[in-house]
């Protein structure tokens, strides 16, 4: 992997922190409002960024032998 393509995983693996974070927050805050359709959707981010950072991650782990 180039330094760019290296530096784009580790950019992508913030953000998808960030994200699930931010996903987290507003499944809760739907919770107390009783809009189930957006914890769905909140839910549904925090999977996919999940899945992104275990992607992310899995790419970097191989690169550098971990």
């Amino acid at each position: 992997m180039k330094k760019f393509e290296i530096g784009l995983c580790i950019t992508a693996l913030i953000i998808c922190g960030i994200g699930i974070i931010l996903a987290a927050i507003g499944a809760f805050l739907s919770i107390l409002q009783n809009d189930w359709l957006w914890v769905l959707v909140d839910i549904l981010l925090i999977i996919l960024n999940g899945l992104n950072i275990y992607l992310n991650y899995t790419m970097i782990s191989d690169e550098f032998g971990w």
